[in-house]
């Protein structure tokens, strides 16, 4: 959601997804006024909006993608990252940091995305036990598991393994298990160590 001021906001289409990036390079920054190269790889783009105060607005973080303030006024918003209750949108995510669908540059740590599907598989089964749930949602997320189950990824196809037996293990609370632990036994002590997680890269950002 953007708060207040003006952002320019560009997407590009997938078929741009390594192209344009290649060509751009991650990070590049577009900034008033725009130079001829610039104007050249925005021309290429799919979408370009222009975002005003109070608007809200859904796009795939799979696309490349980029924004950039206009005017003279500050600019807020604010992003959140979410994955649909789309069959097609789970096919993408489970496709994350393969070469045929994710730029190399752009890949997430992959600690970070196993954690991620673990946080995916659990919210589809605790959706999925809800009695009172949507019908309609319901054949939405059960397509999506389908999904996820049918996938090529092993740490995936280990969740599901887990799932079926009842055994349920997840990285994310081992490390914090083990970061607790380590916090402890330094407590007292003069030297502390600063622990850094691995950052992972926003899927398809320019």
């Amino acid at each position: 959601r953007n708060w207040c001021g003006f952002k320019l906001f560009a997407i590009w289409p997938w078929s741009e997804r390594h192209q344009i990036l290649d060509d751009a390079g991650k990070g590049a920054i577009f900034s008033p006024p725009l130079t001829p190269k610039e104007e050249a790889f925005l021309s290429r783009a799919k979408t370009v909006a222009l975002v005003g105060p109070g608007d809200v607005w859904v796009f795939s973080g799979g696309q490349p993608h980029t924004a950039m303030c206009v005017g003279d006024g500050i600019n807020i918003c604010a992003y959140e990252s979410f994955v649909p209750a789309h069959e097609e949108a789970m096919q993408l995510l489970v496709h994350s940091n393969t070469k045929a669908s994710h730029w190399r540059n752009c890949w997430m740590d992959d600690d970070d995305l196993d954690e991620l599907y673990e946080d995916v598989v659990d919210s589809l089964q605790r959706a999925l036990r809800d009695s009172n749930l949507n019908p309609g949602l319901r054949s939405r997320l059960e397509g999506c598991r389908k999904v996820m189950r049918e996938c090529d990824d092993s740490y995936c196809k280990e969740l599901w393994d887990q799932e079926d037996r009842g055994q349920r293990r997840r990285k994310r609370e081992e490390s914090e298990d083990c970061t607790s632990s380590e916090a402890d036994a330094e407590k007292g002590s003069d030297n502390k160590k600063l622990r850094v997680d691995a950052k992972s890269s926003s899927p398809g950002s320019v």
